[in-house]
């Protein structure tokens, strides 16, 4: 009796030819009662979906794809419309009205027949939800309310439109008002003709008023803790400061002018510099690393966690350390007047910026100060007399430190590596929490110095040991998409910049480069940077040296920051045993069988630690907006969509003004002209526009911004 499996692979090696089951049983040679169980099978297909009953034949079955009936997961909205993603390709998807989603919810697995074909190849194809297969949702997140014989949860996420309804028998703990976590029972298959959701509380997050549950709330929505286990924490205090008998066969560098540059609220400081001008010309430049791997060794239960958590998340307020504080803040943080255990990258650079010469070793040193980039930029910038006074004997080390810095920045660009500018944007809190300041600034000179510093310490150290044939851990980026860059000169030239997309790589990325220049003086730089960032590929870590397209060099990897990246320690642990003659047949092996996994999990986990930390911004930012309601702005038109017009403010805050504020009429959208054009009024609001709006309303559990329209800058007719 064939499986399943093989029934289906069967039915679809046949296109377009309806087929009996009778020939099926034929094919593999079944008997009658075999035929019978065959038949079920075909149903169970059937009713998942994956093929269909021929109208002509009852007997007769074809692929479901050739009737438009398609299996996949609806994506809901907010508005009660959605799609069906069809094989998790996102642009595969088709539209489903509010009426025609048949009960189905948010990630609900489901089987969808086309009722009309897209007109376009822009536009989707409409379908109906005609069964429901699997529940998607398993559990939700949102606020406890307490009714007379029973509660309900109010799902956070707008795309569930129904409450979950909670018997008294499973509030657990709960009381009105509470956030929580709610599982999602399955109280029988029949998902069409079932209108009801219940669940129990599994998890309560935190009460009403809390100062934090907000960020409470975005960290269990993507299964983080800043908690460490008892275990983790009890073998972290048994770790201890170095003493003499871990100096042995270590270059020692404790006389050396050495110094750190950090943000003035960092408490892991995990790269150290030495710089002095030589005698032929050149510069001899130390980056000097915290060695981690020197207490956190690979299986232990810290090193276990560290690579659960892959990257420390870096909140407005707050740090959600990928290795617990005691080390990652007091035994390996290069803290000043302290003796340290380091990996040192010491390189000779020539006045073009080469390395002419570089040794990487094991090393003792001792910080002889902790500064700021503040403070260092404003010495720099600024000729700040008290500071100058402050840190008179690293002067010098300052001023060479820029000098080098202009060199290797000014190489940099030479090759073509890609620049998006400095800009940055800070919140400031209050005692309570609450932020009172939304600042746009520039970066500085010392976090420039620091920056280039470091990128040529990871690539010196990639192409080490790429040359030496060791597993290792890369930072790639790939070169863009061919029709990533097709989109985005057509896109461009909307705009008045030329990008020749037929032209090599090496020639497209300096035309990006102008462009991005050229857009610095413009009031659309900040459309025209989303643009290039969306046209890019995202990078990530790998076991093979592929390049980095934004950085262009072949040879790049992050080494310097073993605190707070894995990808660093990782490799620390690699470059230690290699150096100390370690690295055998079997060491090799070993990392290999693990480096392309882990570095797998650690792109993975770098995406989640990015999206919290936006999310976290963006609340504080709408928090901040919430307090300016019914302040007008001068903003930038950044997107048009069916749903309406976003808005990059003066402040770098993005809201929406909704299509249904437009009251002179309705609106239409015109793709291939960025616009929304009034039907009637003939009004049209074009990418690039600017404008002046109202902040309307905020919603921080969403971390949205609404605006409605001020006063129109410009009036086109059709």
């Amino acid at each position: 009796m064939p499986s399943r499996e093989e029934v289906l692979s069967f039915i679809q090696s046949e296109e377009y030819e309806p087929i009996k089951i009778h020939g099926i049983a034929e094919k593999f040679g079944l008997d009658n009662k075999e035929e019978k169980k065959l038949e079920k099978t075909i149903e169970q297909l059937i009713k998942q979906g994956y093929v269909v009953k021929d109208q002509r034949n009852k007997n007769r079955i074809v692929q479901a794809e050739e009737k438009g009936i398609f299996r996949g997961v609806y994506s809901a909205s907010e508005d009660k419309y959605g799609f069906v993603v069809i094989d998790g390709d996102d642009e595969n998807k088709i539209f489903i009205e509010g009426n025609n989603k048949n009960n189905a919810i948010h990630n609900d697995l489901v089987v969808v027949q086309i009722l009309e074909d897209a007109e376009d190849e822009d536009q989707k194809d409409s379908g109906e939800i005609i069964r429901i297969l699997d529940r998607g949702l398993k559990e939700v997140i949102g606020t406890f309310e307490k009714k007379r014989n029973f509660g309900v949860v109010i799902p956070d996420d707008k795309r569930i439109h129904r409450n979950i309804r909670i018997e008294k028998n499973r509030f657990g703990k709960a009381t009105d008002g509470d956030r929580v976590v709610c599982n999602i029972l399955k109280n029988n298959n029949d998902y069409e003709n079932d209108n009801n959701l219940d669940g129990n509380i599994k998890e309560i997050i935190g009460k009403k008023g809390d100062r934090d549950l907000e960020i409470k709330v975005m960290l269990r929505e993507n299964n983080l803790s800043g908690e460490f286990s008892p275990f983790v924490i009890r073998d972290a205090k048994k770790i201890e400061a170095p003493i003499e008998e871990d100096f042995k066969n270590r270059l020692d560098l404790r006389k050396l002018n050495i110094f750190t540059i950090d943000g003035e609220e960092s408490k892991d400081l995990d790269d150290a510099i030495s710089i002095e001008k030589l005698e032929n010309g050149n510069y001899k430049l130390g980056v000097h690393i915290a060695d981690v791997a020197h207490y956190v060794k690979e299986g232990s239960r810290i090193d276990e966690e560290a690579l659960k958590r892959g990257t420390s998340i870096y909140l407005v307020d707050r740090v959600i350390p990928m290795i617990i504080e005691d080390i990652s803040n007091g035994v390996c943080s290069l803290n000043p007047n302290e003796d340290k255990l380091t990996l040192s990258v010491i390189m000779e650079l020539d006045l073009n910026g080469n390395v002419v010469d570089y040794e990487i070793k094991e090393s003792i040193i001792n910080s002889k100060l902790r500064t700021s980039y503040n403070d260092v930029s404003d010495i720099l910038e600024k000729e700040d007399e008290y500071l100058s006074e402050k840190y008179r004997d690293f002067i010098d080390d300052f001023r060479n430190a820029e000098k080098l810095m202009k060199i290797l920045k000014e190489k940099r660009k030479k090759r073509g590596a890609i620049s998006l500018g400095g800009e940055k944007m800070k919140i400031s809190l209050d005692d309570n929490g609450k932020p009172i300041s939304l600042d746009v600034e520039d970066r500085r000179v010392a976090e420039e110095i620091i920056e280039e510093f470091m990128i040529i310490t990871n690539e010196v150290v990639a192409e080490h040991f790429y040359n030496l044939k060791v597993p290792f851990v890369y930072r790639v980026h790939e070169n863009p998409d061919k029709e990533n860059i097709d989109y985005f000169s057509e896109f461009a030239a909307r705009f008045g910049y030329d990008l020749d997309s037929g032209k090599d790589i090496l020639e497209q990325r300096e035309e990006l480069n102008n462009i991005l220049k050229e857009s610095e003086r413009k009031k659309d730089s900040c459309i025209i940077k989303s643009m290039v960032l969306r046209t890019l590929e995202k990078a990530r870590y790998s076991d093979e040296c592929i390049g980095h397209f934004g950085i262009s060099n072949m040879y790049y990897c992050h080494f310097t920051s073993p605190i707070r990246r894995y990808a660093d320690l990782l490799n620390h642990r690699i470059i230690k045993e290699t150096i100390n003659g370690e690295m055998d047949e079997n060491r090799k092996e070993h990392f290999k069988q693990i480096v392309g996994d882990i570095a797998e999990k650690l792109s993975e986990k770098e995406k989640t630690a990015e999206y919290v930390e936006r999310e976290v911004f963006d609340y504080y930012k709408t928090l901040y907006m919430h307090n300016k309601l019914d302040e007008e702005f001068i903003g930038i038109i950044t997107n048009v969509t069916y749903g309406g017009i976003f808005v990059e403010l003066s402040n770098k805050v993005t809201g929406r003004v909704k299509v249904g504020e437009l009251s002179d009429g309705k609106y239409e959208l015109d793709e291939d002209k960025l616009c929304l054009r009034g039907i009637t009024s003939g009004k049209v609001y074009s990418v690039g526009d600017e404008i002046k709006v109202k902040v309307s309303e905020t919603s921080k559990n969403i971390r949205k911004v609404d605006l409605k329209i001020s006063r129109e800058n410009r009036e086109i007719t059709k």
